[in-house]
């Protein structure tokens, strides 16, 4: 639950009246008693002439009159904190995940009277400590209670989260796509437990699971919101989290759909405000093929922008090197210490925004490779070096262009101590199994 929509369910309640002060009395008064007291002062006050005092001692009557309601008014009176203060508490240690804390802080509130916010409160302790046995006896106490509308949908929330922590995957995913299908507001406050346990679920090797949790936040067409911004951009996210861009054409009709259903100017000038910001983030991170995604949703909102236009002109040649780079990772006739060399110069020119720590740096240098890879000589570090550098130039065109300067600095630094019969050699296309010989293959 957010701070926001627990300030919404909680207001300041002022420090209870003194109902024995009322009925003319004092607090250790016995049981039998009251009722006395209770009609001494209706005499001196009657309605005709003292309206409100009468309003307000039959009131404190019908408190003390009933021994339930008296103890819970005495424990509030003796309790240093108001109800309303003490669910303050309890949201501070929520914020601090201190769950101890906050279950007493909550079970006090109890104390002092059935409260909704105070069942949750301990829903969501216990959702956050996974226990599904003890948010369903929560749940099965909360649904007698007389709700506020705010109230209502709170626990609506907290029982499809119920439905996450007992891992009843199927139920949750009908549930979830049946409240957020036309309710904005529902997929908002459902939106970061959905896209937690989604992660959860792919960590746990259960991607088409986590998948299908999350697009069940998604309306139903014509049934957009500007506030499912960042459901869209969760699910770029998700992709590229769970490594499943076989979705990627799935992930763009999401795209399509949710640009076409904007009708409205403002909502689409703001939908184009935050992914502009995304797309610069992303390409500032060196993300290219997170940044297509979003690049192209761009495009579907507002194909006119010049700005669009020039990033889909550098992104385009930046995207033909960086499939190059993906193919050269896994080329096995390329030396590993030259692909880190190649990665490093790719992210510095294209992502340069991404600090690398020293330690690479370091690895990166092949005087430090020689006994990492098994080299005994320099000139034979330097003849691997020299002949994948060669190989890239090659293989790569792409890829060797945009980072010519680095491989061509490295090739004149790694030529020196050669032969000219092993630059010659380094120069000439060699068999897949010329190289076996060399250590790092094994």
């Amino acid at each position: 639950m957010s701070t926001q929509q627990w300030q919404r369910s909680t207001k300041k309640a002022k420090k209870p009246a003194n109902l024995y002060k009322i009925l003319g009395t004092r607090s250790n008064i016995s049981q039998k008693r009251i009722r006395e007291k209770y009609v001494e002062q209706l005499r001196q006050h009657p309605p005709e002439t003292h309206p409100e005092e009468f309003r307000q001692i039959r009131e404190a009557y019908e408190t003390l009159r009933d021994p339930e309601k008296r103890r819970q008014y005495d424990a509030q009176r003796n309790m240093k904190h108001s109800p309303e203060e003490l669910l303050d508490q309890v949201l501070l240690h929520l914020d601090n995940a201190n769950f101890e804390e906050a279950r007493a802080a909550a079970e006090k509130v109890l104390t002092l009277g059935e409260s909704p916010m105070a069942r949750i409160a301990l829903l969501t302790i216990a959702y956050r400590e996974r226990n599904a046995e003890e948010m369903q006896r929560q749940l099965d106490v909360a649904q007698h209670l007389d709700l506020t509308t705010h109230e209502a949908e709170l626990i609506g929330d907290l029982q499809i989260l119920q439905r996450f922590a007992a891992e009843n995957w199927e139920q949750a995913t009908a549930e979830l796509r049946r409240l957020c299908s036309n309710d904005a507001s529902a997929r908002k406050r459902l939106e970061a437990p959905t896209f937690e346990t989604a992660r959860m679920l792919g960590n746990s090797q259960q991607e088409n699971q986590a998948w299908e949790l999350y697009l069940a936040l998604l309306p139903t067409p014509g049934a957009n919101s500007t506030s499912d911004i960042t459901i869209i951009d969760g699910i770029i996210v998700l992709m590229s989290e769970l490594e499943r861009w076989d979705r990627k054409s799935e992930v763009m009709k999401l795209c399509r759909a949710y640009a076409k259903a904007l009708k409205n100017p403002d909502d689409v000038e703001d939908a184009v405000d935050f992914f502009a910001d995304r797309y610069q983030e992303l390409w500032d991170g060196g993300a290219f093929r997170e940044a297509q995604v979003c690049l192209d949703l761009l495009l579907e909102l507002d194909r006119k922008n010049p700005q669009h236009r020039q990033w889909q002109r550098e992104l385009k040649q930046v995207m033909s090197a960086f499939k190059e780079l993906q193919k050269e990772r896994r080329d096995q006739e390329i030396f590993p210490g030259f692909q880190l060399m190649v990665e490093i110069w790719f992210g510095t020119r294209f992502a340069p925004h991404v600090p690398l720590p020293e330690e690479v740096h370091e690895r990166m240098r092949w005087e430090n490779q020689m006994e990492h890879y098994g080299f005994e000589t320099e000139e034979d570090i330097k003849f691997a070096l020299v002949v994948s550098a060669n190989k890239v130039r090659k293989k790569y065109p792409t890829l060797y262009k945009a980072i010519k300067e680095d491989i061509d600095a490295a090739l004149v630094e790694f030529n020196e101590g050669l032969s000219r019969r092993e630059r010659r050699m380094a120069r000439k296309p060699m068999p897949d199994d010329s190289m076996l010989d060399f250590p790092w293959k094994f």
